[in-house]
């Protein structure tokens, strides 16, 4: 737990801090293509921070690169289709990778629009 703490918890300091969030984003993209799926990231992340290990703000960046990530299970389903029906797939597929790529540019950057974070917030309390 230490040793996660250390790694996830760490920042670049200085002005570039800020860049800290795009390493994070591009790990979880790059786990995420490597065991194709955003669940098991998921499903690892939300009990660490629940107990503390890892911030709610890394979890939200982090969950955001394996979105982006698992569009790419999309495209390389669409490569196994016959010729006549490629084209069709790859268009719905590169559609999906698009659609997640906005909603990361649209949630990421401004942080009025980081509100999922406030809200999970509010339900962990709740609850």
């Amino acid at each position: 737990a230490k040793g996660v703490r250390k790694a996830v918890n760490a920042s670049i300091p200085g002005k570039m801090r800020w860049f800290t969030q795009v390493i994070l984003f591009v790990i979880a993209l790059l786990l995420t293509l490597v065991v194709q799926s955003s669940n098991i990231i998921t499903a690892t992340l939300v009990p660490l921070c629940g107990v503390g290990i890892v911030s709610l703000q890394r979890v939200y960046v982090m969950t955001l690169g394996s979105n982006i990530g698992t569009t790419v299970t999309g495209i390389l389903s669409a490569f196994t289709l016959t010729p006549a029906a490629m084209e069709k797939g790859l268009q719905l597929a590169f559609v999906y990778t698009f659609f997640n790529t906005l909603g990361v540019i649209f949630w990421l950057p401004i942080p009025i629009l980081r509100f999922p974070k406030r809200l999970a917030r509010k339900l962990g309390n709740i609850v």
